[in-house]
């Protein structure tokens, strides 16, 4: 088992011959992340994994019928952030694609922000105590990027105008025989 905090975190993924980083909290962003380097895309921009952890505590209330972890909850939040260069007239086929591609995902978390045009993909996990199975986590890590491999490049020819929708839903449909 793993202790959910960053510095064990980098401990483990070093440990897996991954490159990480540490950053501290600071006047532009309130959390400490922790970096995971996952390769260069194909213009040599380094591609990261975000990793993000913040603790709740909920009281038990007299009207819960299930008892709650008295050690709380730790929300793990893995963010992928996906560049791209965007059309405005195809903010519409983006988050469409995006809508279908979370509907039919086990880990659904593409997200697209209109006010920061910005594309990633965002999954949190709840971890009951202080510790996960390195085996979970891997799998997690294991299928975010999964997804990124097989939907980016559907993502960013949408966003760009490249591509529509429908003919991304089209050339899926033959790739999957679907047809």
């Amino acid at each position: 088992m793993i202790k959910v905090d960053l510095k064990a975190l980098n401990t483990f993924f070093k440990s897996q011959g991954m490159v990480c980083e540490k950053v501290n909290a600071s006047e532009k962003s309130p959390f400490d992340y922790l970096f995971v380097h996952m390769g260069e895309e194909k213009n040599n921009d380094h591609l990261l994994l975000q990793i993000r952890l913040s603790k709740q505590i909920i009281e038990q209330d007299n009207h819960m019928e299930f008892p709650l972890n008295p050690k709380g909850y730790t929300h793990l939040q893995f963010t992928w952030p996906i560049k791209i260069a965007l059309k405005d007239e195809a903010i519409s086929d983006l988050s469409r694609l995006i809508q279908l591609v979370n509907l039919t995902s086990n880990l659904p978390g593409f997200e697209f922000s209109e006010i920061d045009k910005a594309l990633f993909y965002r999954y949190t996990m709840i971890i009951a105590g202080e510790e996960i199975d390195p085996y979970v986590l891997i799998t997690v890590i294991g299928t975010i990027i999964l997804f990124i491999t097989a939907f980016t490049d559907y993502l960013v020819d949408v966003a760009s105008g490249k591509k529509t929708f429908l003919q991304v839903v089209e050339e899926i449909k033959k790739i999957n025989h679907l047809q």
